[in-house]
């Protein structure tokens, strides 16, 4: 401790504070007269430094970008029992699929299981890009004190500069020489002070910086009593321009500043708010400390002036718990250090979270949501100093505890917590991490003095280790071992030193990240005097990625060992697959391509999704139809859930056509837990209705408006319930229809006291009328049911079988599960009473595999997932594939035929076989716990038939599904899933696409490979036409000069029907007398066309093109000869009689015609006529005698 006669006045902690440099001052003196003489590390006590960090700052500097990462976490093995809310049925009308556990339908537990695990941290080298120290800089200046970097410019403190007079302090702005370049140079632009600076104020003792705007805190300026402390707010003259000048726009004091608050000891500025600590302000106790919120007056004006709108306290008693001393903001939280906390032992220190009442709400107050304290193994805190350093990120902070002892008196540690909830600014907040130095960590390095968080990286101060001499400093960046995953563990990737660095340099007390750039402070730095300070700048250098190792299914193609981070490089697949994309190295992480048999072609989200709603927990689909089920959704309530039709024109173009709620929907119904659909008719869950008591349940039945027609709208015809329904039935838990058949899956139905489970079996009254009503005819149940088997819990139905699952069943072991079923007693009578006909359990069926936890049927063939089986580890799962012994008799027998389960890759709590569907020769199977795209992002396996059409076949699988570009952590890809056809369905409820738990769903279909349409026809070329033309699609050759196109290359199931080139004939020249008409310049060979002439004129022939050469028609004048003479008939006259010709009429028997008709060359008709004959004529012709003409002859 200082004496109390030293001035100026410092802190109580600032004698260790300027203790740092005096480790390489003059043995006796130094300019500084308080300054006690250096004392080896091991002497120093235990009392804190001041420090405050932010998104990118040093010592009591909180500042820089602010960045948000997605919340993603982590099912535990007791999470099993909260499966049961992805009741999820699938498939084309008879079939379904579900991931179920055995009870709950809460939540999935997040962020609990495999925090240390890695997956692949990129390869990274930071390299010291600049070292920078003021222009004026002097002896004992401590430029350097602080940092704060946002994009290209940094701002750096110099707390004990003499510009104002003795320990006045300035800070100084840099800008990089390049924007964006991360190798650039960095120049000072700029040196400022305050207007009123004076001597002792130690302005810049804390810095941060965003965007154009820069905040300093001077916490001895002395406005309001000694030491109060003050803030000065400075910005940019010309917004945006690196080279501009800055100019002091505000200064801000406490609304209720008091000697000795320190206001202004550390700062941060986040867009147009301010949190400046003031951790010596006594309102909850001497030394308790607070913070104060300011905000700009005119959003966005960098001439705005500021004004206080909130001030921070614990409202507890708090003596010296010096709240405030570390302070961070990002958006609308602020996290603030309190590193002599008592809680878990003198000064252990925590800290607060406080989030904005009403979000971006500037004049909005603010409101403690959580405390934040240390959980160590060995449960040891006090002195620890915890809350000394703090930085936050999105929904990730970062605490430094520079006391903490794991390798040694001192040595250091800092801790990661994250958001339980991502972006719910009333989440709790959980521990997820605790990082030490890595093996050179040692007693007195004092790591966590300062840190520093943006994104997926941290950085962290180390301001006492020796490498370059004791007290040269370091400082460690550490990135997440899964990249946006807020539960991941955290890996030591480099350890920085001062390429010059030296002893005393104290290099690493403060730091700041921003991006892929890092500023460290040195303030025991000498290159302008002893003390002078410095800072260095370092960047990220990312190692390129090994991208040799060829794709399943595939080859290199371009791609190689050494892939520049930042490229892409693509490698091919075999015949009958498609290559998912590039691959590509992206900051060092190598993000390889895949290569399907069925490529994703679309991902679907609700239009209006919102945080939990869910969609995808539930998919089904039939032909160009399909229903994703929301059960979360709030149209009717919280969580009264919703189902979306979608329908397709094109393999990947689906539209959403209907948003479909319960008529009667309420709260807590969690409408659309399952669906099922088969032509115009669909059947949704609603497993917590409350109709026939609380959690009862129902389903709705509803069907398409216009039958067929794609684009129609759906209605509610019938509403279903159990005749004997009651309280926590959950009625609808599970649901299938095929034709005119309904089963209902109804797991929690009681007998007696004991939770056994149930299905019912409806029908429609009038078979295939959509109007129709339904009405229960059978309720099933095990012959051996038993407690908590829990029968019912997943359905499908095809023709007149209906499997059921009992995942809960114990013949094998407590939960190893089963599955029943049961067929029709009168095939194709929709009335007729059900039996059962088999009970299904796995060969090597175990404790915990839960087997019947999802359940599809196709014709004699029926797949049952059982996700807690462990061959490949535990709950890494499998699926079971039955077979009717007799093909299709319903009375027969069934037998197993395979177990499947993830063929290269299955892991523990992969829950392979949480969901299944089998339509024909094809099955896809869930994997909702796998970790392609990061811990539990989830995946789907595709499975074919050895031999098409064969039950006894065995299966191989011939692909693996991920969500191609966007897969995260925790996105549960795979929890449900639906085939029809070669199209796939596949929900992933943990999508945050449209917020956290808004789900998602993906269409895949079967790869059809591209014709080659490369080849020019004869007499053209390519035209538009390539080597990749996608099946279903056309393109356009070209043709030579005198040849025209037949029209496009169509490419159809892989075979290409090639246009060609035809010579043509140029029939374009109108004739004499006329038009061209249809006629055009390119008139095929082997075609002909008509030409239209003037009034009066017409043309006999149509001008045609043979080979090229043209016969062109010719327009002649015409008489209309199509009137009959009178007493006689047109005989082979015609409307279009040529001029220069004749035609005949003839006329009625008694009649003889007088000549024939003719048409002139100027176009005059004259027409024949009929005469009578006289009777003599008549006489002579009745009896043949000199009988010289006939009927219709010329007399």
């Amino acid at each position: 401790m200082l004496p109390l006669s030293v001035t100026p006045t410092l802190a109580p902690d600032e004698a260790d504070d300027t203790a740092i440099c005096a480790r390489k001052s003059l043995a006796g003196t130094s300019r500084r007269e308080y300054r006690p003489e250096t004392s080896p590390p091991a002497a120093r006590d235990r009392r804190g430094r001041l420090r405050c960090d932010g998104p990118g700052t040093g010592w009591g500097s909180c500042g820089g970008r602010s960045s948000s990462s997605r919340f993603h976490s982590r099912w535990t093995r007791a999470s099993l029992v909260v499966l049961a809310l992805l009741a999820l049925i699938v498939a084309p009308g008879t079939r379904f699929a579900a991931a179920t556990g055995p009870e709950s339908d809460l939540a999935p537990v997040r962020g609990l299981r495999r925090l240390a695990q890695t997956t692949n941290v990129g390869g990274v080298e930071y390299l010291q890009r600049a070292k920078l120290n003021a222009t004026d800089g002097a002896e004992d200046d401590q430029f350097g004190k602080s940092v704060s970097i946002d994009g290209d410019t940094m701002v750096i403190g110099a707390y004990f500069d003499d510009d104002k007079g003795d320990i006045s302090g300035s800070a100084y702005v840099f800008t990089r020489n390049t924007p964006g370049d991360l190798a650039s140079g960095w120049t000072q632009v700029a040196k400022l002070t305050a207007a009123d600076g004076a001597a002792n104020d130690q302005f810049g003792r804390s810095v941060s910086i965003d965007g154009d705007t820069v905040v300093i805190g001077a916490y001895i300026d002395d406005d309001d009593g000694t030491s109060s402390g003050s803030a000065y707010v400075f910005t940019r003259v010309t917004a945006g321009d690196l080279a501009s000048g800055w100019a002091q726009v505000a200064k801000l004091t406490a609304g209720d500043g008091a000697a000795g608050d320190w206001f202004g000891s550390s700062v941060s500025i986040d867009s147009d708010t301010v949190v400046i600590g003031a951790y010596g302000d006594d309102d909850d106790g001497s030394g308790s400390g607070s913070a104060y919120v300011f905000a700009r007056d005119t959003t966005g004006d960098l001439a705005s002036n500021w004004t206080q709108v909130a001030k921070l306290t614990l409202n507890v008693y708090a003596e010296f718990d010096y709240f405030g001393y570390s302070v961070s903001i990002d958006g609308d939280t602020v996290v603030i250090g309190a590193y002599r906390d008592d809680d878990k032992g003198t000064n252990s220190g925590s800290a607060y979270v406080f989030t904005r009442d009403t979000t971006g709400d500037l004049a909005s107050n603010w409101t403690q949501v959580a405390k934040l304290t240390a959980v160590d193994d060995d449960a040891i805190y006090a002195h620890d100093h915890f809350g000394y350093s703090v930085s936050i990120d999105g929904d990730t902070v970062v605490i430094g505890a520079y006391q903490d002892d794991d390798k040694g008196s001192n040595s250091g540690s800092a801790y990661v917590f994250t958001r339980v909830t991502a972006g719910d600014l009333a989440s709790r907040w959980t521990q997820v991490a605790k990082l030490t130095a890595g093996d050179d960590g040692a007693g007195e390095d004092n790591f966590g003095r300062s840190v520093s968080i943006d994104g997926d990286t941290v950085v962290i101060g180390a301001q006492y280790d020796d490498d370059k001499g004791p007290g040269s400093g370091s400082a460690y960046v550490f990135r997440r071992d899964t990249p946006g995953y807020l539960a991941s563990g955290w890996a030591q990737v480099a350890k920085l030193t001062a390429d010059d660095g030296a002893g005393g340099d104290n290099f690493g007390l403060s730091v700041s990240i921003d991006g892929d750039t890092i500023a460290i402070g040195a303030i025991g730095d000498d290159d302008k005097g002893s003390a002078s300070g410095s800072a260095h700048v370092f960047s990220a250098y990312f190692f390129p990625c090994d991208a040799s190792s060829p794709p399943a299914n595939g080859a290199v193609g371009d791609c190689t060992s050494v892939l520049e981070s930042g490229s892409t490089c693509q490698p091919t697949c075999d015949q009958g697959y498609a290559v998912s994309g590039p691959s590509v190295c992206d900051d060092g992480y190598f993000l390889p391509a895949v290569c399907n048999m069925f490529p994703q072609l679309a991902k679907l989200t609700a239009d209006d999704g919102a945080a939990d709603d869910r969609f995808g927990n539930s998919v089904s689909i039939d032909g160009d139809t399909m229903v994703i089920g929301a059960q979360h959704d709030d149209d009717k309530g919280d969580r009264s859930g919703s189902a979306y039709v979608f329908t397709r024109d094109t393999p990947s173009n689906w539209a959403k056509v209907a948003k479909l709620t319960a008529g009667d929907g309420a709260a807590s119904d969690y409408f659309g837990n399952s669906v099922s659909i088969n032509g115009d008719t669909m059947v949704i869950g609603a497993q917590y209705d409350d109709d026939k008591g609380d959690n009862s349940g129902s389903a709705y039945v509803f069907t398409r408006d216009k039958p067929g027609d794609l684009a129609s709208g759906w209605t509610q015809v019938a509403k279903l319930t159990a005749d004997d329904g009651a309280a926590s039935d959950r009625f609808g838990r599970s649901v299938s229809i095929d034709g005119d058949t309904v089963v209902i899956g109804a797991s929690h139905d009681r007998f007696g006291s004991a939770t056994m489970g149930s299905a019912y079996v409806f029908t429609r009254n009038t078979a295939g009328n959509l109007a129709s009503g339904w009405t229960q005819v059978n309720k099933l149940t095990a012959s051996d049911r038993a407690k908590d088997d829990w029968f019912g819990s997943s359905v499908s139905i095809d023709g007149d079988t209906v499997v059921i699952g009992a995942d809960g069943d114990d013949d094998d072991g407590s939960s190893s599960g089963s599955a029943y079923v049961f067929t029709r007693d009168t095939p194709g009578d929709l009335a007729s009473r059900w039996t059962q006909v088999a009970k299904l359990t796995a060969d090597d069926g175990a404790n915990g595999d839960w087997f019947g936890g999802s359940v599809s049927i196709d014709g004699d063939t029926v797949v049952i997932g059982a996700h807690g089986d462990d061959d490949k580890g535990t709950d890494s799962g499998s699926a079971y594939v039955f077979r009717r012994i007799t093909t299709g008799e319903l009375t027969s027998g069934w037998t197993q035929v395979a177990k499947l389960t993830a063929v290269d890759d299955g892991a523990a709590s992969d829950w392979f076989g949480g969901s299944v569907s089998i339509d024909g020769d094809t099955m896809v199977i869930g994997a909702i716990g796998d970790d392609d795209k990061g811990p539990g992002s989830g995946s789907a396996y595709v499975f074919r038939r050895i031999t098409a059409g064969d039950t006894t076949s065995g299966w191989t699988q011939v692909d693996k599904l991920t969500a191609v570009n966007d897969g995260a952590a925790d996105d549960w890809f795979g929890g449900s899933v639906s085939i029809d056809g070669d199209t796939m369905v596949i929900g992933a409820i943990g999508d945050d696409d449209k917020g956290f738990l808004s789900g998602s769903a993906y269409v895949f279909s079967k790869y059809v490979p591209p014709c080659d349409a490369s080849s020019p026809p004869a007499n053209g070329t390519v035209g538009d036409c390539t080597s990749e033309l996608a099946s279903g699609s056309t393109c356009q050759p070209t043709c030579d000069q005198g040849y025209a196109v037949s029209g496009p290359s169509v490419c159809e199931n892989s075979v290409l029907s090639p246009a060609i080139c035809i010579p043509f004939c140029n029939a374009s020249t109108p004739p004499a007398n006329g038009a061209v008409g249809n006629c055009t310049d390119q008139l095929l060979s082997g075609t002909a066309c008509q030409p239209a002439c003037d009034p009066g004129y017409f043309a006999p022939e149509p001008s045609v093109c043979d080979d090229g050469i043209l016969t062109p028609a010719v327009c002649v004048r015409y008489c209309d000869a199509s009137a009959p003479p009178a007493n006689g008939g047109v005989g082979d006259c015609v409307e279009y009689l040529s001029s220069g010709t004749t035609c005949q009429p003839t006329c009625d028997e008694g009649y003889i015609v007088s000549g024939k008709t003719s048409c002139d060359a100027a176009g005059t008709l004259t027409a024949a006529d009929c005469r009578e004959l006289s009777c003599c004529e008549q006489t002579f012709a009745k009896f043949g005698f000199g009988v010289a003409y006939s009927y219709g002859d010329e007399l």
